[in-house]
């Protein structure tokens, strides 16, 4: 019977930053930014769902800081070192165009140049792999998708179901998908009853994660697709709109 050597445990789904470190589990090291972050007066940062916010608040509790997401070198590393460990037989090549396909694309600044992958996604695929298992079945995690219910009632107007009809977002959102880009500016805050301006939703579209930033030479930045697992989501709102 062969022994499968000893290699980092993946922390999908842990939020205890503590523990990772005390349990010498997987960590990417990100503290690089905490000087850049200490220089600004006030900072808001988001991320969209499942893209390890709760970990990085506790990274804030001992007084660190990290910004979540993978970089493309980042990703190679962990798929190169988990081969060298002989826990991940999977071709380095094939599996890093799987996870840039799925996984990668997002920016949240407009003067961004780099893509970053969902940090979460990409330990997902790996706890999915290993040891030395195939690609997985399914490359979403359920927990990933932001159920249609949560938003139906901005696709649609009408309180009952037989008064309820699509409304302009609806024909936003297939415009979005179709093209995969829009032009349009991150509006930083709005009420919840202003939803219904196109400006608005997609705003909370990129909040969410489903839509990226893109900067423009002129004019405003564009917000795109920024992979298949964002556009697999989207496709299910369209398809959930339409049977209602």
């Amino acid at each position: 019977m062969n022994t499968l050597p000893a290699y980092p445990r993946i922390p999908y789904g842990e939020a205890d930053f503590m523990r990772i470190r005390r349990n010498g589990w997987l960590y990417v090291d990100k503290t690089r930014f905490l000087r850049r972050l200490e220089q600004e007066r006030y900072a808001f940062l988001i991320r969209p769902r499942r893209f390890g916010k709760s970990l990085w608040v506790t990274l804030l509790e001992p007084d660190f800081n990290e910004m979540v997401g993978f970089t493309a070198a980042e990703v190679r590393g962990l798929v190169e070192m988990y081969c060298d460990l002989g826990v991940f037989n999977q071709d380095a090549a094939t599996v890093l165009g799987i996870m840039g396909e799925w996984y990668n694309g997002y920016r949240f600044a407009e003067e961004a140049e780099t893509d970053l992958y969902n940090s979460d996604m990409v330990l997902y695929y790996l706890k999915r792999s290993m040891p030395n298992r195939s690609v997985p079945t399914y490359l979403i995690d359920s927990n990933v998708r932001i159920d249609y219910g949560k938003l139906r009632h901005l696709l649609t107007v009408g309180r009952r179901m037989e008064e309820r009809r699509l409304n302009g977002n609806f024909d936003l959102l297939r415009g979005v998908i179709g093209e995969e880009r829009v032009a349009a500016r991150i509006q930083p805050s709005f009420p919840a009853e202003r939803l219904d301006d196109g400006r608005n939703f997609l705003s909370l579209l990129h909040f969410f994660g489903l839509l990226s930033i893109r900067g423009a030479s002129q004019g405003p930045p564009h917000l795109v697709v920024p992979n298949r697992t964002a556009k697999q989501i989207l496709h299910g709102y369209l398809r959930d709109g339409y049977r209602e």
